[in-house]
């Protein structure tokens, strides 16, 4: 196993409309994040995968969109729903370079995914 990349944030995009998926299946709640791959969600999954690679998780969801339990992943809701990835992007690198009080270096990188990848 690789060490984490701790000048790295994760980022995970899970609060996509989900539109071509419900032309073809229902879309469970919380869109596409929501659908089930070998009993997790792929949300959990990208989630967790990403996490074992990078020092922070930022998911980026969408207002009110339901999450399963994320561990110590950090959440962010998309100020701009209906904007596409982009806007996602800019709110988890946002939260990703917010200054704490925490004394942490910001990270130097940004790993970001969609949940569905």
């Amino acid at each position: 196993m690789t060490r984490p990349l701790f000048d790295t944030v994760g980022i995970v995009l899970a609060g996509g409309g989900s539109t071509r998926l419900a032309r073809l299946v229902p879309a469970p709640t919380g869109g596409k994040a929501g659908l089930l791959f070998q009993g997790r969600t792929f949300l959990e999954q990208a989630a967790m995968t990403v996490a074992a690679a990078v020092g922070q998780t930022i998911v980026v969801a969408a207002p009110g969109q339901p999450l399963p339990p994320l561990g110590e992943a950090r959440i962010v809701r998309d100020r701009t729903p209906g904007c596409g990835p982009l806007a996602g992007i800019r709110d988890g690198l946002e939260a990703a370079l917010a200054v704490d009080d925490t004394g942490v270096a910001p990270p130097r990188f940004a790993f970001v995914t969609s949940c569905d990848l």
